[in-house]
């Protein structure tokens, strides 16, 4: 009985400190994002919004309960709404996945689930990547990060027919892309790899589906594209891989060429607009199918 209390009075001390913790990323998150219109610079007013999501994603972890033994942390799961499950699993799964006495079932879940590769790994490449030039390739690398954090992740490449970067339905490297031989276009990668559009239509040619942006889940790709295609035939032009949902819907996303984690579509779709002009999205769920 007096084990239960004080394991009881734990479970209390820690979700007061959560709730402390939560309170403070959402005061800073708040402050982050107060701006004098008048005197604010675009770049600076992307950064404070940057780090405002980066505070509401703070503010999520500091919900999970971090010291507790693992029968505490199982039986604080087993109390949550299936409501409350599925939002800590789709806004913070790698903090869920390494929390000490989190149920196996759920850690299979957020790592497996018959895409043919490992979502959780594949974010998780991404996010401590996002400024690792030692990975780039070409002018921009936006879609051959995608093309390295899945492939991180699990997904293998495709070497079909003769096997060759230059056949359209493969997705992959040659030798010589692996070993860091200069970018020569359709030799070292396939177009797939490293272009936007091409990889959209490979992955959904291939097995992968369109997602809905509110069905969205850590682990798929999001696409930029223009109202029209460009010169070049283009629809898609950027590339990032989706990291987090928070729970009023913003998807969080990791981008490469600039590196950046974290960021919010729903709260960057305008900006890329007034840039680049009118703007879709299209979200992609890969699944290895060869």
């Amino acid at each position: 009985m007096a084990l239960a209390l004080v394991e009881a009075q734990s479970m209390i001390d820690d979700a007061v400190d959560s709730a402390a913790r939560a309170d403070s990323a959402c005061v800073a998150a708040i402050v982050a994002c107060a701006v004098d219109p008048d005197s604010i610079t675009t770049e600076n007013a992307r950064e404070r919004q940057a780090v405002a999501t980066r505070k509401a994603v703070e503010e999520i972890v500091g919900l999970l309960p971090y010291g507790q033994p693992e029968s505490g942390v199982q039986r604080w799961w087993a109390g949550l709404t299936p409501e409350q499950q599925i939002m800590l699993k789709r806004a913070v799964p790698i903090e869920l996945y390494d929390l000490p006495g989190i149920p196996s079932d759920v850690r299979n879940s957020l790592s497996e689930n018959g895409r043919g590769y490992d979502p959780l790994a594949t974010v998780r490449w991404a996010r401590d990547n996002v400024n690792n030039a030692d990975i780039d390739v070409f002018g921009n690398n936006c879609t051959n990060f995608v093309s390295r954090s899945l492939n991180e992740g699990g997904l293998k490449e495709r070497r079909s027919g003769w096997g060759t970067t230059l056949e359209r339905d493969n997705w992959g490297r040659s030798l010589a892309g692996d070993l860091g031989v200069p970018f020569v276009e359709g030799v070292t990668h396939t177009k797939s790899w490293y272009n936007a559009d091409a990889q959209r239509e490979f992955f959904l040619e291939n097995g992968g589906v369109q997602i809905a942006v509110s069905d969205a889940q850590p682990g798929d790709v999001l696409y930029f594209n223009y109202a029209q295609p460009n010169e070049s035939g283009d629809f898609s032009h950027h590339t990032a891989l989706v990291t987090g949902i928070l729970p009023d819907g913003q998807v969080l996303y990791a981008q490469h060429t600039p590196g950046a984690a974290d960021y919010s579509l729903q709260d960057r779709l305008p900006m890329v607009e007034q840039s680049e002009g009118q703007q879709s999205v299209t979200i992609v769920r890969p699944k290895e199918t060869w």
